[in-house]
């Protein structure tokens, strides 16, 4: 009987482990605080898009769900999610709200949002939120829920710097199973988006390519691909 040999690699978790800190160790320092409940039960992240906002945050609930810590993750900007899905979710030991300038502006979101965040508090449970701004500059038209999401600390996540997005692409390939030497890291860096976030998706793209032809990611072969496919 023949043989198949396939190669197999799975898919990347967003943890802790993985996620390149650079200017952001104050930040690291609060998010695991409010994991092991200690310092505020409530915690607001904001940066830009791709900073790591989202990883940070499946991080955390990774986390807390290897030590049987009942909670949820949403995405207030997924397609279809109604107002309703907030009811109930103070039975829960920890609330993670993703994207939550999506709802801005819309009165049955914020009114669910801020009982939600009363039923939490009254519980004792923990609230994780992340959004592109600060709480003080999201376009809330509803100003006792603004009041309530700038009780608790705000942190900025930093943009990496050179440094830290060449460990970046480095871990991010290790993670994958190939290796990137420094003329590859520093090819990509010169001619990509320098955010996280496209990154890690180019090195998804690298990964498949390179198991696909049975080549290794030399400079000739990002050369190649990039050009093939118009990745940057």
């Amino acid at each position: 009987m023949q043989q198949l040999g396939l190669a197999l690699r799975l898919p990347q978790r967003q943890v802790l482990a993985n996620f390149i800190p650079g200017r952001n160790a104050e930040v690291l320092a609060a998010l695991r605080d409010w994991m092991v409940a200690q310092g505020a039960s409530y915690l607001a992240l904001h940066g830009e898009s791709g900073c790591g906002k989202t990883h940070l945050l499946r991080a955390a609930c990774a986390e807390l769900e290897q030590h049987g810590q009942p909670l949820v993750y949403l995405s207030l900007a997924q397609p279809g999610l109604a107002p309703d899905v907030c009811e109930g979710l103070e039975a829960l030991g920890a609330v993670v709200l993703d994207d939550l300038h999506a709802i801005a502006g819309s009165a049955p979101w914020e009114q669910a949002l801020f009982a939600l965040f009363n039923r939490l508090r009254e519980q004792g449970a923990r609230l994780l939120v992340a959004a592109t701004r600060p709480p003080a500059a999201l376009a809330l038209t509803l100003p006792d829920l603004q009041s309530r999401l700038c009780s608790g600390p705000s942190f900025l996540l930093q943009p990496l710097d050179d440094d830290g997005l060449d460990r970046l692409l480095g871990q991010g390939a290790r993670d994958r199973g190939f290796a990137l030497d420094a003329a590859a890291r520093r090819y990509l860096l010169c001619r990509c988006a320098r955010d996280p976030a496209t990154l890690l998706r180019l090195l998804d793209e690298i990964d498949a390519a390179s198991l696909a032809q049975g080549r290794a990611p030399t400079v000739p072969f990002l050369s190649t691909l990039l050009t093939s496919r118009e990745l940057c």
